[in-house]
């Protein structure tokens, strides 16, 4: 039995051409599964009246370096606005009342919403990114009923 190499090639070719298919079929899937919107995180109040704000990464630097940072937490980054004081996650969880801090900028920009905060007492500065421009808002007015200054940049 010799099979003609005019039918291994057309053999082949079919191969090549159910194989470049299924790829695409796949990719296609694939890129339908991405395509899903995540469910749009804002801020929640807490029983006690605190507001967990949904922070994407967190960054903690020097004071008076600008946006250099030292430390950073993308895996369980937290910010919680208390009647007293500003709680906040970086490596360890640390408490700042708002008298302590010393101002505050927000920054709206189409592709990341960003709140810098610089404390009075402490050589530290926290830069928290955040997940929608709700949250932003949110922030920017609690301090300022805090009695924190705070400027908002577009």
């Amino acid at each position: 039995m010799n099979i003609s190499t005019e039918w291994i090639t057309t053999i082949t070719i079919i191969l090549v051409l159910l194989a470049s298919y299924a790829l695409y079929t796949l990719r296609v899937k694939i890129g339908n599964e991405k395509k899903v919107k995540e469910p749009k995180k804002l801020p929640s109040t807490q029983p006690d009246g605190s507001i967990r704000v949904p922070v994407l990464e967190i960054y903690g630097g020097l004071k008076g370096l600008g946006e250099v940072s030292l430390m950073h937490n993308k895996k369980n980054p937290e910010l919680i606005l208390e009647a007293e004081s500003l709680t906040y996650r970086i490596k360890r969880q640390r408490a700042a009342a708002y008298d302590q801090i010393k101002w505050a900028h927000g920054t709206s920009h189409p592709f990341y919403f960003k709140v810098h905060i610089v404390f009075r007492d402490r050589q530290q500065a926290l830069i928290a990114y955040l997940a929608n421009a709700e949250s932003l808002q949110v922030t920017m007015d609690f301090l300022e009923a805090r009695g924190v200054p705070v400027k908002l940049k577009s």
